[in-house]
């Protein structure tokens, strides 16, 4: 059972009355499976015991109905090294140290236009293999030679382009969150069982958005993943460790209204 301690942290509590299986009816949830395809919707892997079976590794090729608090990232867990969950690798250190500016729990850019809509549409942009093509040959011919990634490129021309269809002015900062698998960043034993997200931010005024070079942008970008090492995230976890209420930081669509933007890593 997944409940909060007098802090306010979320905490896997073991009550011992078993796992409940998914009943008929939370079944219709799930998309129908063709099963002539070689693709399969759920594979365990389990030891034999005396008193049954115990599963240690799981894969979904389908999204699937765990708490995100707990194992969204986890549930793809194919290694062979045994799986497990032990939270308290992720809480801070004794006593709480942050060395960073951890800007991205700061309150996000504040905007003076109009109110957002109360109503709001939702639409599937596809990228071809050649618009990022494009997007690519304008990181090209630097003395430097930077390797960004196409996450980066692509989250620039989205931040570039929000910015523009929002008619945001020059002097309006604009906050970039990036949601961050923090597994492969931190120092984790191998098996970690968990979701281990963090956010990494990027701010910077409309106009210099607008105005600059796409490579400025892309730049930002990736400069804003690459501090995301073991020893920025352990500042941050010693960082929220040291919040009076830390369900104050807590991210929700406020943080994300116009001027801002939210897009993830996986």
């Amino acid at each position: 059972m997944l409940q909060t301690d007098e802090k306010g942290r979320f905490e896997l509590y073991c009550n011992g009355e078993g796992v409940l299986f998914v009943s008929p009816e939370l079944r219709q949830l799930i998309p129908a499976v063709d099963y002539s395809a070689d693709c399969d919707l759920c594979q365990v892997w389990g030891s034999v015991s005396w008193c049954g079976v115990t599963p240690y590794s799981c894969r979904w090729n389908l999204s699937s109905p765990f708490h995100q608090c707990m194992v969204r990232h986890g549930t793809w867990h194919t290694s062979e090294d045994p799986t497990f969950l032990d939270r308290t690798l992720l809480r801070g250190r004794d006593p709480p140290i942050p060395a960073f500016d951890h800007t991205e729990n700061y309150s996000p850019s504040s905007s003076t236009l109009r109110p957002p809509p109360k109503t709001t549409s939702t639409a599937i942009l596809r990228i071809t293999a050649d618009q990022l093509a494009i997007l690519k040959t304008k990181l090209k011919g630097e003395k430097d030679q930077k390797r960004y990634s196409t996450y980066e490129a692509m989250a620039a021309h989205l931040w570039r382009s929000a910015c523009m269809v929002r008619g945001l002015p020059d002097d309006q900062d604009t906050k970039l969150y990036i949601t961050t698998d923090g597994r492969s960043r931190l120092i984790l034993p191998p098996g970690y069982f968990g979701n281990v997200l963090f956010t990494t931010t990027s701010t910077a005024p409309s106009g210099e958005i607008q105005s600059q070079p796409f490579r400025s942008t892309v730049d930002r970008n990736h400069n804003a993943l690459s501090r995301m090492c073991d020893d920025y995230l352990r500042s941050a976890l010693d960082y929220l460790e040291l919040q009076p209420d830390p369900t104050a930081l807590i991210r929700g669509a406020h943080t994300f209204n116009s001027p801002n933007l939210n897009s993830q890593l996986d």
